[in-house]
């Protein structure tokens, strides 16, 4: 649930914005590629505490490191994904 939820807002940023600000992270090329991880390696981060016991289970824990990696995928996916929609678009026009 976390990760759907962290990709609702950025699906909404995206629709406000169109990707033109700052933090879309395609647009910063290689370099966005260590906060995409930190973003998206939350969740297994999370995941690998609980399975070497470093703390146990918890929904809401579980839910926020979703949440993370929902925003980090949106950011670097939504423009993409948009941006084949916008050719996919032109294709079908023609």
């Amino acid at each position: 649930y976390g990760t759907v939820l962290g990709l609702l807002p950025t699906r909404l940023w995206y629709a406000a914005d169109g990707g033109a600000g700052r933090a879309w992270l395609p647009q910063h090329g290689l370099r966005a590629l260590p906060i995409f991880a930190l973003l998206i390696f939350t969740y297994a981060a999370e995941f690998a505490g609980q399975v070497f016991g470093l703390w146990g289970f918890s929904n809401l824990v579980t839910t926020l490191a979703g949440l993370v990696t929902g925003v980090g995928l949106g950011l670097m996916f939504h423009p993409i994904l948009q941006g084949r929609a916008d050719w996919l678009r032109e294709a079908v026009r023609r």
